[in-house]
């Protein structure tokens, strides 16, 4: 992946894949450090984003979103566009919305009920959640998502936010 924009670098990536001694390393190094400086260590690290976003056009993340993903991967940057690179990274991406989805699930739920839960919603009440979201289409399925997302995919959560977001606040009466 970092090959195919920085063909300079190859040298380098080959000597610290092949183990080769130290003084190899150190005379590649040498000869890719500025390049080496702007991936790895500039501070905003904008070329790494732009090769990360150039294989993942259709993801939309802010900068530090991206740059979490990547450091949650083991080894980071591959030194090479691998398919189980550019896999794990998908799933994180995949893990990261469906996080997402879900704390502004919650977050809904708070707006609406007042509630952390549906249980402690219920109790409150003296009746079951269920009834709170009575007459709106997937009512159940939006309680246990709220209680178990996992249960369900990104694209569905994110239909359930919607609908939540649609939800008007009225009291119990």
């Amino acid at each position: 992946m970092i090959e195919a924009v920085h063909p300079e670098l190859t040298a380098f990536l080959a000597e610290i894949q092949l183990g080769q001694g130290r003084s190899d390393i150190k005379n590649a190094l040498e000869h890719s450090a500025p390049a080496i400086e702007r991936l790895f260590f500039e501070h905003t690290r904008t070329e790494s984003l732009q090769i990360l976003r150039s294989h993942f056009p259709e993801v939309t993340l802010e900068n530090a979103d991206w740059l979490g993903l990547l450091d949650e991967m083991a080894g980071g940057f591959q030194m090479n566009k691998s398919a189980s690179f550019i896999a794990a990274f998908t799933e994180k991406v995949e893990d990261f919305s469906k996080r997402s989805v879900v704390l502004a699930i919650k977050r809904e739920w708070k707006r609406i009920s007042g509630e952390e839960t549906p249980a402690a919603w219920a109790i409150q009440n003296r009746i079951p959640a269920r009834y709170l979201f009575e007459g709106i289409p997937d009512g159940g399925d939006i309680l246990k998502a709220i209680e178990q997302p996992q249960t369900f995919s990104a694209g569905k959560l994110e239909e359930f936010l919607t609908l939540l977001q649609n939800i008007t606040v009225s009291p119990m009466e």
